[in-house]
Parts: C-alpha cells; sequence; structure tokens
C-alpha cells in the first residue's frame, strides 16, 4: 500500500513540472524576447560636461605652460647656525 502511494505521488510531481526541452526553450524564447525589446529600446543621448567637443568654434579655456620643475627648491647641506640664534627665533615670546 505505501509503495502505491509512493509511485502515485512520483507521477503526479513528474507531471506537474516540464520536461527539460520544453524547460530549455522556454529559456531561450524568454532570452530572445528581452534580447529583442532591448534591441529596439531608442540610443539614450550622451551626456557632456561642456562644450561639444566636435564643434571646432567651441570656446575653450586657454592653455597656459607650468613647468614640472616649477616648485624645486635646492636642499643641499649648509654649514651648521649657532643653535643658541635659532632657539631664541623659535622660543614663544615672553609675557610682559
Amino acid at each position: 500500500m505505501l509503495a502505491h502511494a509512493r509511485t502515485r505521488a512520483a507521477a503526479v510531481a513528474r507531471q506537474t513540472t516540464l520536461p527539460k526541452d520544453r524547460w530549455t526553450r522556454l529559456v531561450a524564447a524568454v532570452a530572445a524576447l528581452a534580447l529583442l525589446i532591448a534591441a529596439c529600446t531608442p540610443v539614450p543621448s550622451t551626456p557632456m560636461a561642456g562644450p561639444d567637443p566636435a564643434n571646432p568654434h567651441a570656446r575653450v579655456p586657454a592653455l597656459a605652460y607650468r613647468s614640472p620643475v616649477e616648485p624645486y627648491v635646492s636642499r643641499r647641506p649648509i654649514d651648521p647656525l649657532p643653535w643658541q640664534g635659532q632657539n631664541d627665533r623659535s622660543a614663544p615670546a615672553s609675557k610682559p
């Protein structure tokens, strides 16, 4: 009796699921429909932050030359200065 119930339940469950070839066809059809709908959508306009680069009469800011070594400062070693003078210059001002 129990084996008969299991067999019947398996047969009912097998009928409710789609066969593998029908499932594959359904997925392929949905994917093809999605691609077709995506191909029919209009092309979005490109956002531009400034003037159109293809326009030869567009106004652009003037170019200015800036040297890549402009902020360079020589860091060659020098003779030490008297430490007391440096110490006095960096000390906080005394209160009267």
